[in-house]
């Protein structure tokens, strides 16, 4: 009979959870940064050298903690102050190579993001405007000729309408439509048998048939659903 393993610390004897410790103890390195330490003690200050804010866990701030959570180092992913703004003059607009360039900073909705004058501006459309001039309408976007919407090489973006830039999405395949969409109950051959069916079944015959509602099917034959196909 296999023998249950215990916590690690001396003279716990409570059952093993995680890292070696019991529960408690695992709770308290995770907390705390230290297996030992006193839950009701008050907080210190972060151990990060120049940090002079209270300690959250892991012998850190919150902010220290989460990068070293998110990166293994207390002080990864925090950039000099005007490196963004350097990397977007001196990097990315005379970048004259195929390949992409990639934002090596933060992200906002999966594109590069920058703060210039206290506003935020993505850093795809701030490299097209310096390379490219300024957009040709206020209704204009910048389009990746890539696909990637992290690259920020110049000679892969361009300005393009929002039914250009969607058609683009499109044909990258980086937008998520159709059968690719989680809820999505029909395959693309269903759709296309299901207008060849308009006028010849009842929309709720056909709805039975796909085990969808009514409402999906009038949708499909009026092409608000799956209208790009």
């Amino acid at each position: 009979m296999a023998v249950k393993s215990v916590c690690s610390i001396d003279g716990c004897g409570k059952p093993h959870s995680a890292r070696g410790w019991c529960r408690m103890h695992y709770m308290r390195w995770l907390t705390h940064g230290n297996p030992h330490s006193n839950p009701f003690r008050p907080r210190g200050q972060c151990s990060a050298k120049g940090c002079d804010r209270p300690h959250f866990r892991h012998g850190y701030c919150a902010a220290h903690s989460s990068r070293w959570i998110k990166y293994g180092d207390p002080f990864g992913g925090k950039a000099e102050r005007g490196s963004l703004r350097r990397f977007v003059d001196e990097v990315a607009v005379k970048f004259n190579g195929a390949d992409c360039l990639l934002w090596p900073y933060s992200t906002v909705k999966g594109y590069g993001s920058l703060s210039v004058d206290g506003k935020k501006h993505y850093a795809h459309r701030l490299v097209c405007e310096k390379v490219k001039g300024p957009p040709p309408s206020t209704k204009h976007e910048v389009a990746h000729s890539c696909g990637n919407c992290l690259c920020v090489n110049p000679s892969h973006l361009r300005w393009a309408t929002h039914v250009e830039n969607e058609a683009d999405k499109i044909a990258h395949g980086t937008t998520i439509r159709g059968e690719r969409a989680g809820p999505s109950k029909l395959t693309l051959k269903d759709v296309l048998e299901i207008r060849s069916l308009e006028g010849v079944k009842p929309e709720a015959e056909i709805a039975a048939l796909y085990g969808v509602a009514r409402v999906t099917i009038n949708r499909i034959h009026r092409r608000q659903r799956w209208a790009s196909f």
